[in-house]
Formats: structure tokens, sequence, C-alpha cells
């Protein structure tokens, strides 16, 4: 008797994967560890000062004030940037069922959502980016945090990345009088890093994961720096390969004009229109608070 298989069979249910598989990475590890501020203008300023350098200065008995010279403070600026992405959904698209969302016009927005987001992440980081001020025709682009660094606190000799860089620009920012707490870096520099003294062994087992044999570390969540600066160590995928950033967080400030948000646009027929925007721009507060390690070969 003939065998009726699969082969011959109509009408099958499909085997389909209900998830949608996507490992595009959504952390922005700048973002994350900077605080936001509100501002209502394009073009947002502020002061920096310092204290006159320490001098050997006696003063006789009943001296005499002179009228010194004073410096005013240093004026910056930065300008916002307007981030933006849309899309089109035809409503047939919208109304058939498919596999991994309900709908595709909110799944599309989600995905828009996170791109905008990466790429101030990059704009922050990861282009090394000047000010752009920008016209009718021109948009406009903001200072990133390599362009309010002061030139000062930049290694910018073309060589290998090394721990005694790191150590030396370290002590430049400190002797500023910068409160250096966080090392960013892209993840091509983890292996030299993971090999900054310290680095737990079988043997070392004071620097283990909570000082278990069986873990050791091999990778670098903390750096102590010889002047004591503790630094956490950041990777950021955004970041220019051929750079290292010291950080003062708490000079830092991501500026928002105009909050990321999702607006339906109008319809004008069988289709939705949406797009994603954000105008925001970054603030550091004094230029001397931080180092910057460039030319990495």
């Amino acid at each position: 008797m003939a065998k009726y298989s699969t082969y011959e069979v109509k009408g099958e249910k499909e085997s389909f994967e209900s998830l949608i598989s996507n490992i595009s990475p959504t952390d922005t590890p700048f973002s994350a560890i900077t605080s936001e501020k509100t501002i209502k203008n394009k073009t947002h300023q502020w002061q920096e000062d310092s204290i006159a350098a320490v001098v050997s200065d006696p003063k006789v008995e009943g001296w005499t004030a002179a009228d010194t010279t004073k410096t005013p403070t240093v004026l910056r600026s930065n300008i916002t940037q307007i981030f933006g992405k849309d899309g089109m959904v035809t409503d047939s698209n919208d109304a058939q069922d498919k596999y991994g969302r309900a709908e595709e016009l909110n799944y599309q927005k989600t995905l828009d959502v996170m791109a905008v987001k990466r790429d101030i992440e990059y704009a922050y980081v990861g282009t090394g980016q000047t000010q752009v001020v920008g016209d009718a025709s021109t948009a406009r682009e903001m200072d990133g945090m390599q362009a309010q660094i002061d030139v000062g606190n930049v290694d910018s000799v073309a060589a290998v990345l090394t721990e005694e860089r790191v150590q030396a620009l370290a002590g430049i920012v400190y002797a500023e009088g910068g409160e250096i707490n966080c090392l960013m870096a892209n993840p091509v520099h983890a292996n030299v890093i993971a090999g900054f003294s310290g680095k737990a062994t079988a043997t070392n087992p004071t620097n283990q994961i909570d000082n278990l044999s069986t873990k050791t570390n091999g990778w670098v969540e903390t750096y102590v720096t010889q002047l004591g600066q503790v630094l956490s160590v950041k990777y950021n995928r955004f970041m220019k390969a051929d750079e290292i950033l010291l950080l003062d967080t708490a000079k830092i400030k991501r500026l928002n004009f105009r909050a990321l948000r999702t607006v339906d646009l109008a319809k004008t027929g069988s289709s939705s229109h949406y797009m994603v925007e954000a105008e925001c721009s970054l603030m550091n507060m004094n230029q001397k608070a931080h180092g910057l390690i460039t030319g990495i070969t």
C-alpha cells in the first residue's frame, strides 16, 4: 500500500521562530556615566576660571597693595546638533500577520529610537568632531568630547598604548586639579589594558574576583594610578579606535534641548509616516579636567 508522507501533503503549517534575533549593540557607556541638563537655546555657554599659579611672594611689614591686573574668565560654548531617523510603513504591511512582532510600524520605530541613541553616542566620543555653526543648508554639529579637552592634556604621540602613557597623562591631569574617575577606550585596547600592573593571575589572589582562587580576572574593571586616582574602566564600541579618554564624569553634562521623541507625521495615503528626532549637545565644564591619548598605533 502506498505511503502518504510529508512530501505529498498539502496545507502544512509552518515551523517558524517567533523571536527576531538582533545582537546589534545598544549600550551607550558615555551617556550612561554622564548626567543630563536641559537647556533652552541652541547655543549654550559657560565659564571656566583658575587660580593664579603659586609663587614665593613674601611681603615686608607695612607693605602697600598694588593694582594687580586680573584675568577674566574663559567663555566656552557649544551648539546643539539634530539627530533623526524616519520611516514609512504601508497600512497593508502593518495589518499583515508576521512572526516576531505584532505591528511592523511600532517595530520599526523601536529600531530607529535605538539607532538615534547610538548616533548620539558616536557624536560624543566616536568622531572627534568639531563645532559647525551651520546655516539654512548646512547641518549644525556640536563639539565632541575630544574637541573640549585642553591641548596640554593631550598625548598625541603616534605610538602603541602603554601603561606608562596612561600614568603620565593621569599625572598631568592631577597637576591641573582634575579628578579623573573613568578610563574609556575602544574594546580593541582591552588586551593591553588587561596587561597593566595589578592584573589578576593564578598566583596573585589579591586581585582575583572575590578572592576566589578559581576565578581570575582576565579584564580590568578598575584601575588605580600611581597617584591614587581610581578609574572605572569602560569599553565603548563607538569610541575612536586610536584614542583613550581619561574622564572626570562630574564635569561633563549632556545638554538636552529637545528630548528624544517619536512623531507620527500627517497621513497622506495608505501608509503611516513617522520620524524619530532629538536635539542635544555636550558641555565639558573644564577643559583641563580630563585627558586624551590619541594617535595610538
